[in-house]
């Protein structure tokens, strides 16, 4: 049971089972006031009001027959207000809010700002490179669009002025040759085939491998590409009803790697012939691909860097929540603890807090309190007297 000093307004707890049938007194620790202490009447045990902390308690020798009273410590404070018990509860309490608040929330926002600015770049870079090799790639079908044009018109100007050359000589002409066999830019060329005839035969007249000149253009050409001759022979054959013809195919550079081939067909007006132009698309987009893998690198460089910054800003927001979160909890603590001991009686207690914020504030207006309720509690203890 709790026994309340009359004086001072310490509070006591004693084991009801040491008081005797005469009663018991003991002196209070805070003002000398003798307390006595009646046997209680059996009855249903009540909410405690108060928990104090140990404390030993000074028994009158002489009107004393039991042993003296010993209070039984707690492991928690208890508070009882109109018959409600709250002690401590399991809370999220403040630390776990600024964790929450000041850095979970925060490393979210950054790893996410992070990973939206990487997203964004490469997906700026894939856009560049995709539209660069386009433009590129447009640019390189015009010019050999127009070499095979401008090639099909010499051509044809060539055979209008010397009408007795027949197609066997082709190669021996040599001012023909020039003619009919073209650079187009580093790595394609032009070439002169002709039309089906009876037989439905095409052959090559005019190419730089000499091989497949005079030789059957499908037999030759299916040998040389294989799985990708269905590709070349639709451009190859495109051209035949008179119209230009191009697209893409796959056949071997000088180093025997397979690269893509850019081809386009154009009829000679007037002729059996067709000029075919062609260029390994490679020779274009090769800067395109190394801007490209220089751009990689970079977005791999600000990978690094931004992660960097993440894990150097998660470091500097832990320290920094840490440290002041640690601060200002304690101070919430020793605050609390010393309304606490106010709260039951220890009008002496002293907590050092010294803080100009709010914080500061707050311990001031507690200690405007104590002094107030130990005014108030030597006001009542003169009346009595």
């Amino acid at each position: 049971m709790i026994i309340l000093c009359e004086e001072c307004g310490k509070k006591y707890r004693i084991d009801p089972s040491k008081v005797s049938e005469e009663g018991m007194k003991f002196r209070c620790k805070a003002c000398n006031h003798i307390i006595t202490v009646s046997k209680p009447e059996a009855k249903a045990p009540e909410p405690e009001a108060f928990i104090e902390p140990e404390e030993e308690a000074v028994i009158e020798k002489t009107e004393v027959s039991s042993p003296a009273p010993e209070e039984r410590p707690e492991k928690s404070v208890k508070i009882s207000v109109g018959g409600m018990t709250a002690g401590k509860k399991s809370r999220f309490g403040l630390r776990y809010k600024m964790i929450l608040l000041f850095f979970v929330l925060p490393i979210i926002i950054v790893v996410a700002a992070g990973i939206l600015y990487l997203w964004q770049m490469n997906s700026l870079s894939l856009l560049l490179t995709e539209q660069s090799s386009e433009t590129v790639k447009k640019m390189a079908e015009d010019l050999v669009k127009e070499k095979a044009r401008s090639a099909s018109k010499q051509i044809n100007q060539y055979l209008s002025t010397h009408p007795e050359l027949k197609r066997e000589d082709f190669n021996y002409e040599m001012n023909f040759r020039l003619i009919a066999v073209q650079k187009v830019g580093l790595t394609g060329y032009t070439s002169l085939y002709s039309i089906p005839d009876e037989q439905g035969a095409s052959t090559f007249w005019m190419h730089p491998n000499a091989k497949l000149v005079g030789v059957n253009t499908t037999e030759s050409m299916q040998k040389m590409l294989g799985r990708d001759y269905n590709d070349f022979i639709k451009i190859y054959q495109g051209a035949f009803k008179g119209s230009e013809a191009d697209g893409y195919y796959f056949g071997k550079d000088a180093d025997g790697k397979s690269q893509e081939i850019y081809m386009v067909s154009s009829p000679v007006e007037g002729t059996q012939f067709v000029l075919a132009a062609t260029v390994f698309l490679d020779e274009f987009t090769r800067p395109i691909k190394v801007m490209e893998t220089r751009a990689q690198k970079l977005i791999n460089n600000a990978k690094y860097t931004i992660s960097a910054i993440i894990i150097g800003t998660i470091i500097l927001i832990g320290l920094i929540v840490s440290i002041y979160g640690n601060m200002l909890v304690n101070k919430i603590k020793s605050l609390t603890d010393l309304a606490q001991r106010i709260s039951i009686g220890d009008l002496d207690a002293e907590v050092g807090i010294k803080s100009k914020d709010e914080i500061g504030d707050l311990y001031d207006a507690i200690v405007r309190m104590q002094e107030s309720i130990r005014l108030s509690m030597e006001r009542l203890r003169r009346r009595r007297k």
